[in-house]
């Protein structure tokens, strides 16, 4: 990854952390602590190997020594909980930030033709076909149906613009998997992608997400998967589609604690 590719990513959290642009990530080693008492919880991203850590005062204070590796296992979580007697304090996200930039080789003469449906219909077919879950995901991001929930996400203040999602239709009538992003700050893709669930480990969620990522490179922004860290299927997608790795985003916030 080029040194403008990541100058761009590094903008566009900043901007999503509400940091000024040249605030965090120009510097590896160095950590951005910003102390809002008005914020439910922490939110930790670290991009490049430079870092940033937002939230209440007194739970920043608590962590802001701590190492990156800490907010990935769990004993950040501990740490803060030991700051707040009597109170619950739980992970609600822990992710891999990876990024593409460029586009894929193009495909071999002969090669089939994926049909794809911009169908709002065809689109919501796919999210009531898969696990809960992800479906959520994909709703919070794409505003693809209007099922309700919404994952704690202090980064959501980033106004993203979702473009229309492609489902992937198979030569049956099959509607299959579903990919799309939301263009944030008109720098990034968010890109996300789910696969009804008796259609998976076929390949259709790559064969939908690169023709989204082709799309969105299109558009002049360069491509985000955020992965959840728990998820094998996710990374080995991201892996697959030539995304790399740059860093990590983790929120704790107050709530019962729950073994992850």
């Amino acid at each position: 990854m080029d040194a403008h590719t990541a100058a761009v990513i590094g903008l566009a959290w900043s901007r999503g952390l509400s940091l000024h642009d040249d605030a965090a990530f120009s510097h590896a080693g160095e950590r951005v602590l910003v102390r809002d008492d008005a914020l439910p919880g922490l939110e930790f991203v670290e991009l490049f190997g430079a870092s940033a850590l937002r939230g209440p005062g007194r739970l920043v204070d608590a962590a802001a020594q701590l190492p990156s590796s800490a907010f990935l296992d769990g004993t950040a979580v501990s740490a803060v909980a030991a700051d707040r007697p009597g109170a619950g304090t739980r992970t609600a996200s822990r992710e891999r930030l990876a990024f593409r930039d460029h586009y894929a080789p193009a495909a071999p003469p002969g090669a089939a033709v994926p049909v794809v449906s911009r169908s709002p219909l065809d689109a919501a077919r796919v999210l009531d076909a898969a696990p809960a879950d992800d479906s959520r995901d994909v709703v919070r991001i794409l505003g693809a149906s209007s099922a309700p929930g919404a994952e704690h996400d202090p980064a959501g203040a980033a106004a993203p613009d979702p473009a229309p999602p492609c489902t992937l239709v198979l030569d049956d009538g099959s509607r299959v998997a579903l990919a799309g992003y939301a263009a944030v700050h008109h720098l990034l893709a968010d890109l996300r992608v789910v696969t009804a669930a008796t259609f998976r480990r076929r390949g259709h969620a790559r064969t939908i997400a690169d023709i989204a990522v082709g799309e969105a490179l299109d558009s002049g922004l360069i491509c985000q998967a955020r992965i959840r860290v728990e998820s094998l299927a996710a990374a080995a997608l991201a892996d697959s589609l030539g995304f790399t790795d740059a860093g990590s985003r983790v929120v704790i916030v107050p709530g019962r604690a729950y073994d992850h």
